[in-house]
């Protein structure tokens, strides 16, 4: 995959995770269901992002 998806990955993870954090300290009257979905796209940006480090790190020490 190419790095700039890695960074974009990484960045809407802490965007969202920090949304979240910032939405439920205000006690913005949302519904937890959207709060949870963004948590939840948050860990699966999180997961991708390690997923290619951890891809790209056995493509090198196979070469």
């Amino acid at each position: 995959m190419n790095p700039i998806f890695n960074t974009v990955f990484k960045a809407l993870a802490v965007g969202l995770g920090t949304a979240v954090f910032v939405l439920s300290i205000m006690k913005v009257d949302m519904a937890s269901d959207s709060l949870f979905m963004m948590l939840g796209m948050a860990v699966a940006c999180l997961g991708l992002s390690m997923f290619d480090q951890k891809e790209n790190k056995n493509n090198s020490e196979q070469n």
